[in-house]
């Protein structure tokens, strides 16, 4: 019995919406249980210093799993009477874990730090896609011969090596065992690519109008956080930190902390949210404060 459920997961440490799915409750459970928070992450550090109820609708024939970032996830599978047969299916999904895609003035971690650079796919990052190729594979067994057929499936990444990297991963879950010939991925230049990346049409007029209000709010928020920028950085090493300035230095502290570096001392400083209204470590603001920022993107 399949189970409609709108699920929205978040990161419990920001309370940014990390991803959103329509699916199955079972599968939505099963699939969120591959992977740490990283609030659990952040948590564990600051220890080692310290010592939708769903209803069943019979009418409805089709289930949608949807993973929103910047690629988006869907899966559309026809359900219903026994005369119903699955015949296609789309699945577009994110690249697994990352490396920052660049870093602050005073990260003790430069990009020689990570075995592959940055912006590049992790160990981690190719574990979680091999899983969901597992569980596709479990999804549609019905649907996908056990080895590779070129009829069956194709393949289309965007031309990034994370991404390519990511399809490469997953389709080693998809088949496991059964496939010994590689399976092509198909790409094209960025520019060219209006299936995954150029999806819409420019609007300057919007554009403007969004950064004029946008602009309004991070004056604020600025205004309101002068002294815990002036501290961001000097620490840092980033000239004049601000709500808009943020984003690599939060970027890096994040993939740094999933990957269990150890943190600089200065992230965990307590200082005084006037948003909230209460006490919270550096880190904690920094992640919040751009997570505002990053809806002018």
């Amino acid at each position: 019995m399949l189970v409609d459920a709108n699920i929205e997961l978040e990161d419990r440490f920001s309370k940014r919406p990390v991803i959103t799915t329509r699916l199955s409750l079972s599968d939505a459970i099963r699939f969120v249980n591959l992977d740490h928070t990283l609030k659990e992450l952040f948590v564990k550090q600051v220890r080692k210093r310290q010592q939708h109820n769903s209803s069943t609708n019979s009418m409805k024939t089709c289930e949608a799993i949807i993973f929103t970032a910047h690629f988006t996830f869907a899966l559309i599978q026809c359900v219903g009477s026994s005369e119903l047969k699955l015949i296609f299916t789309q699945v577009l999904y994110r690249h697994g874990e990352r490396t920052p895609l660049s870093t602050y003035p005073n990260d003790p971690y430069k990009e020689d730090a990570w075995p592959n650079g940055f912006k590049q796919l992790t160990v981690e990052g190719c574990r979680q896609q091999y899983e969901l190729g597992n569980f596709l594979r479990r999804k549609y067994s019905k649907l996908l011969s056990k080895s590779y057929k070129s009829h069956e499936i194709y393949v289309r990444s965007t031309n990034t090596s994370r991404t390519l990297a990511s399809a490469a991963c997953n389709l080693a879950g998809l088949y496991r065992n059964f496939q010994p010939e590689p399976i092509p991925i198909h790409t094209v230049p960025e520019e060219e690519d209006f299936v995954l990346l150029r999806t819409g049409l420019p609007c300057p007029g919007y554009d403007l109008a969004f950064k004029k209000d946008s602009r309004k709010v991070f004056s604020k928020i600025d205004e309101a956080n002068e002294d815990f920028f002036k501290f961001v950085s000097k620490m840092s090493g980033i000239r004049d930190a601000s709500t808009k300035s943020i984003g690599r230095l939060v970027g890096a502290l994040e993939r740094e902390i999933r990957n269990n570096f150890i943190m600089p001392d200065w992230i965990f400083a307590v200082w005084w949210d006037p948003t909230m209204g209460k006490y919270r470590t550096v880190y904690e603001m920094l992640y919040d404060i751009n997570s505002v920022s990053s809806l002018e993107h």
